[in-house]
């Protein structure tokens, strides 16, 4: 046989081999958030540098829209795996919902109060229009915080809702509100603006774990591979945004429709100064109990779950241990 024809016989030889590669079907996963914004930075990433794909899965994101409508999608099954407060999974665990926390997600809690132009100081905003999430999700806890030790709570301002932080910045760029709890990057938004921040939560409440990733425990027993694979295409996405500023800047744009310079701010901000996102997932117990002692202590809760009924480490040990 000359050497060309065995040549054209080997590459005969490879080529159902590769396509039978290239036509193993992804593992779809469903899964849900709130809505656009760097607390799904390192999903981005996940979806967009391939670690999803890298795992073999295909991930379709839903935006729910507000704390409520995203538990609701995971314990109801419509959604597999959500991104959500902490604080909101740990409340519907206390009520029995179907829903286990695996891993966090958005370590540090970066809530900013952002107020119009006009307001100089908390007295300026008592009797004001604020715009919060719930009256007892974060937002209100992050109010809460950041007002008391001006002698204010809820009561002394006029509380609107918006379920998310793009609701929240829209309501309050309108002129409909004049301050809102706000995430990254719509915080840096406002301020580009002449808005200005009146106090930071990352200033106060430092042991708070701000969001984390949960399942409904029964899909994911028997799911579990799917969860690992999840989890760590997480963990790895996560890595790479430490070491690869220009391509996860250019992920939170592609998604948020962010400019580039507010974007390089927010990677300052998030990536250098804070490091919120923590490769290894963890939710430590210490953060978990100074959470529910909010909870209580505010009335959300009437009295604090177990750490083990809210959390299922396993599937995230499973993911690191490879």
């Amino acid at each position: 046989m000359k050497r060309a024809t065995v040549l054209q016989a080997s590459l005969a030889a490879l080529l159902p081999l590769r396509a039978s590669a290239q036509q193993t079907p992804l593992t779809e996963v469903n899964y849900v958030t709130g809505t656009a914004s760097t607390g799904e930075w390192v999903t981005y990433i996940a979806q967009h540098q391939g670690f999803f794909a890298n795992e073999g899965l295909h991930v379709s994101i839903t935006y729910a829209g507000s704390p409520p409508s995203v538990t609701q999608a995971v314990a109801t099954g419509a959604a597999d795996i959500g991104h959500n407060g902490m604080d909101s999974w740990i409340v519907a665990i206390a009520h029995n919902l179907p829903v286990r926390a695996v891993s966090s997600l958005f370590a540090v809690n970066t809530f900013d109060l952002v107020v119009a132009p006009e307001i100089k100081s908390w007295d300026d905003l008592r009797g004001k229009t604020l715009m919060l999430g719930t009256k007892q999700d974060i937002t209100a806890i992050v109010l809460t915080a950041l007002a008391g030790p001006h002698g204010l709570k809820l009561d002394d301002f006029s509380i609107a809702i918006g379920g998310n932080s793009t609701s929240r910045f829209a309501a309050l760029t309108s002129g409909n509100a004049k301050a809102a709890i706000l995430t990254q990057p719509f915080d840096v938004l406002a301020v580009e603006k002449g808005y200005r921040i009146l106090g930071s939560a990352v200033d106060t409440m430092k042991e708070w774990t701000s969001t984390g990733l949960a399942i409904n425990p029964t899909w994911g027993a028997s799911h579990r591979t799917t969860v690992v694979k999840f989890l760590r295409a997480i963990h790895n996405a996560a890595r790479y945004g430490y070491t690869h500023k220009a391509e996860t800047v250019g992920d939170l744009v592609a998604e948020v429709k962010v400019d580039v310079p507010g974007a390089q701010r927010t990677y300052d901000d998030l990536w250098t100064r804070w490091h919120v996102y923590d490769p290894d997932l963890k939710f430590p117990t210490a953060s978990f109990a100074y959470m529910t002692k909010m909870q209580v202590a505010l009335g959300i809760l009437s009295s604090a779950p177990s750490y083990g009924d809210c959390v299922d480490l396993s599937y995230l040990r499973e993911a690191l241990s490879k």
